[in-house]
């Protein structure tokens, strides 16, 4: 069978928000779900829809709230997972809490969303089930063999020839067949019936979404509705390289009932199996597909700073050490003396030691030593605030900042597409109650009067009275 993208179907993703939307409400809405779970189902739904106002806004109604907390929540994001008895925190929220890589989130979603959808409705399902796609891998897949040909495809050429092409769709083209269609319409300056998908949100506005997911997961460039790998992510793109995009994972199981389906979904979507946290080094690129000529790179691409290839948190490490470094520098020189790295250092609470300079008060010298924790959020958009932000300080670092109070500083990172972005809140531990609130996460269990006996085993594991 010939390849045919004539053949269109409108097959919709969940409506969301937009690109920094969805990025600037991801940690607090995934910190609120965080709090609530474990409960019952009917707890969840209404301590979220109550609790979440703050963060999505006072003036929404309840039926939008409530849809946002269905659609989103659970089925997009995958930040909830919902057994037959209770609501709990997925796998993914948990991940993403503990590395706070929010572009690794967004590579987790486009790597296993699927055609058939498990989370819409049953009659979505059952009237999908001609259809076999993933279609992150697929685009990705698409772009590679596109740049090792040196060629440039357009989002309009994304929309019509892959997320709404019935064959891709159905699993009967594969990457390189939609290349060649393209190729073969550009030449013969001849599109096909019905390209470019007409205007207008019905028709345009989920498939714009779901690139969006690409680009939030930092896989792709789009700039002048030109669609670029994003060459820093060597290491995500070579994974989605390796699947079968026209093979989903999630298949019919004889679901009776939308419930038992979307059980079943849920701890598909939301399970890890892998790790998207860490990415690879720009120079690695070549080694997977021919790197495009500098002219005809997007800016976006050409002028971005380049970051370490190590793990987020100490990115920002660095990043603030050189901050410091010059911050210093511009005060007195002498002072770079006091300057330590001492993230090696482990339970003293703080990553870097460094001086006043110009941080100094009437009651403060500006030589004198304060205490740097840092923080650091790796995401797609540039922050426009920092309220409801969120983040994790371990006990030392509380006690550290309780001893410390207006010597100890927390240095807010955000590694952005469009480059570094930092914060500083000052005495976090004299600013409970005053814009900023700390919650217990763990608990320190101590049995005073066990009830159980000890049990001895032998070597195979069996057990012996003791």
């Amino acid at each position: 069978m010939r390849y045919d993208p004539s053949q269109q179907r409108r097959v919709s993703f969940i409506r969301s928000r937009g690109k920094e939307q969805l990025d600037s409400l991801l940690l607090p809405i995934a910190q609120l779900v965080q709090e609530i779970t474990p409960c019952s189902i009917a707890q969840f739904n209404s301590e979220f829809d109550n609790r979440s106002k703050e963060i999505l806004g006072f003036d929404l109604d309840q039926k939008t709230i409530a849809n946002f907390r269905t659609e989103i929540v659970r089925s997009l994001f995958g930040l909830v997972v919902f057994t037959a008895t209770e609501a709990r925190a997925s796998e993914r929220l948990e991940r993403l809490l503990d590395s706070f890589d929010q572009t690794a989130f967004f590579k987790e979603i486009a790597f296993r969303f699927q055609f058939p959808f498990g989370g819409a409705s049953k009659k979505n399902w059952d009237e999908n089930q001609d259809l076999s796609l993933r279609p992150g891998p697929f685009i990705i897949q698409l772009l590679l063999l596109a740049q090792s040909e040196k060629i440039v495809l357009s989002r309009d050429e994304i929309y019509y020839y892959v997320l709404n092409s019935a064959d891709v769709q159905q699993g009967k083209a594969k990457p390189n067949e939609v290349l060649e269609a393209i190729v073969e319409a550009r030449s013969s300056k001849r599109a096909p019936l019905g390209y470019p998908i007409a205007d207008g949100s019905f028709n345009r506005q989920h498939l714009k979404e779901f690139l969006d997911f690409l680009e939030l997961g930092m896989l792709i460039v789009i700039e002048d509705d030109r669609v670029w790998l994003r060459s820093s992510e060597v290491s995500a793109i070579d994974r989605f390289r390796t699947v079968d995009a026209c093979k989903v994972e999630f298949l019919d199981a004889g679901y009776a009932t939308h419930d038992e389906l979307r059980c079943a979904w849920d701890l598909f979507y939301t399970s890890i199996d892998t790790n998207f946290a860490v990415s690879g080094g720009a120079e690695d690129l070549a080694g997977v597909s021919a790197q495009p000529t500098t002219s005809t790179v997007p800016s976006t691409e050409r002028h971005q700073p380049r970051v370490p290839n190590v793990e987020i948190g100490r990115q920002g490490e660095l990043i603030v050490m050189d901050f410091e470094r010059r911050r210093l520098s511009l005060r007195d020189r002498a002072l770079l003396v006091k300057l330590v790295d001492r993230t090696a250092e482990r339970h003293i609470g703080y990553d870097i030691q460094s001086a006043r300079a110009d941080l100094e008060d009437a009651s403060h010298d500006y030589d004198e030593l304060i205490y740097i924790e840092v923080k650091t959020t790796r995401r797609l958009t540039r922050v426009t605030t920092v309220e409801h932000d969120v983040f994790n300080m371990t006990r030392n670092e509380w006690n550290k900042a309780k001893e410390s109070r207006s010597s100890y500083y927390l240095y807010r990172v955000y590694l952005t597409a469009e480059g570094t972005q930092i914060a500083r809140l000052c005495d976090p531990f004299g600013k409970v109650g005053i814009g900023l609130r700390a919650l217990p996460t763990n608990f320190e269990i101590q049995l005073d009067r066990p009830e159980n006996e000890l049990m001895d085993f032998d070597v195979l594991g069996a057990a012996s009275d003791s």
